[in-house]
């Protein structure tokens, strides 16, 4: 009778630090199957240096951590991949002088003129000076020409 009295206090005790713990935690809404709630907390991710994040085996894509040394941050696995999340990368050069940041598109081609237009042959953005009087623009073998 009394290991069934303390099987009972066991339960009740284990049962309370469950709920104490799910403060703010629903466990279905109607598209989700765990819904977070509040109005003065947030979620703490598994916090991991690169090495330790790296040597992750089995990897699922969807996987995130906040890697705490190098590149700190929030990372995703893409499936192939860890995806630093919301990262504003340093601005990369498309090419003849032509840089993207973000959705802002920059030009900076110091011997532009009036007129030249440009064109991205799949690697690198072309410039295509401006033509002479009377010529067309016309493509010929995929390519954008000046004809007379």
């Amino acid at each position: 009778m009394r290991t069934i009295f303390l099987l009972f206090i066991l339960f009740i005790a284990a049962g309370s630090t469950l709920l104490a713990q799910a403060d703010g935690v629903k466990l279905s809404t109607n598209n989700s199957i765990l819904s977070l709630e509040s109005e003065s907390k947030g979620i703490l991710l598994p916090r991991m240096t690169e090495l330790q994040k790296t040597a992750i085996s089995n990897v699922i894509a969807g996987l995130m951590v906040y890697q705490t040394d190098g590149q700190k941050g929030i990372y995703q696995y893409n499936g192939n991949d860890w995806i630093h999340v919301g990262h504003n990368p340093t601005p990369y050069h498309v090419g003849d002088g032509i840089s993207m940041q973000g959705d802002t598109m920059k030009l900076s081609i110091p011997d532009q003129a009036p007129g030249d237009m440009f064109y991205y042959n799949g690697t690198n953005w072309i410039r295509i000076p401006k033509g002479q009087e009377g010529q067309k623009l016309s493509i010929v073998n995929g390519l954008p020409t000046w004809i007379n």
